[in-house]
Formats: C-alpha cells, sequence, structure tokens
C-alpha cells in the first residue's frame, strides 16, 4: 500500500510541474509578441505605415484626448488634402474647445492638422 500510495505521489508532482512548465512558456510566447507589437515601425522612408487597428491601439492607449472628434478631423484633413477619408489614420492628437492638434498619415505622408474654429483657420503641414 505504501509503495502505491509513494508511486502515486511521485505521478501527481511530476504531472504538475510539466503543467506549470508549459503555462511558463506559453506566457513567455505571449510577452514576446506582445512586444513586437508594440515596437512597430509607424514611419519607414517618409511612408507611414499605419493601419486601422493602429489607430485604434492609439486610442486605446490614449494618445488621442477626444475621440469623438476623429470624423470631424479627418473630414477637415481631407477637404485640405484631397485625400479620401479611409486613407487618413490618426496617430495621436488633442482637442481644447475650439483648437485642435492631430499627428495623422495622410495618404502615407506623415502630417500635422491645426485648426481654430472660432476663427476658422485649419492647416495641414508635412513632417
Amino acid at each position: 500500500m505504501k509503495k502505491i500510495l509513494f508511486i502515486w505521489v511521485v505521478l501527481s508532482v511530476t504531472y504538475s510541474c510539466s503543467i506549470a512548465q508549459n503555462t511558463r512558456e506559453k506566457a513567455s510566447k505571449t510577452a514576446v509578441v506582445n512586444n513586437d507589437e508594440k515596437n512597430k515601425a509607424v514611419e519607414k522612408d517618409n511612408v507611414c505605415l499605419l493601419t486601422d487597428n493602429d489607430e485604434l491601439r492609439s486610442l486605446a492607449d490614449g494618445k488621442i484626448t477626444h475621440p469623438t472628434s476623429i470624423p470631424r478631423v479627418k473630414k477637415d484633413i481631407s477637404q485640405l488634402t484631397s485625400c479620401a477619408i479611409a486613407n487618413i489614420k490618426i496617430i495621436s492628437g488633442k482637442d481644447a474647445g475650439n483648437t485642435a492638434e492631430y499627428i495623422a498619415c495622410v495618404c502615407g505622408t506623415k502630417m500635422t492638422f491645426k485648426a481654430d474654429y472660432s476663427i476658422n483657420i485649419k492647416t495641414v503641414t508635412e513632417l
């Protein structure tokens, strides 16, 4: 009886150690994948490499302070640059009352958008 109990304890300890090791390996692989995504290049050879997912990530990270104004900003940038709204990705920006300042990828070019809505001045300049 003691031998059976001893064998059962050894097998259960071995099994639990193997499960713990597999869990650690999965966690470390996940951490490596997450670090690679955070270090993604935003710009290469003066061409923006952003997608819709990157824009959503900027929103989630808090780089865009007023997400409700993004459609208006994209519309204004589109009118100033003749670029389709679908090709405009916001990287970061803030909106304070009647003024706004955003950094965006506009048709593959990194630009800043500045607006003062109270006196109706809107500018887009290449970075």
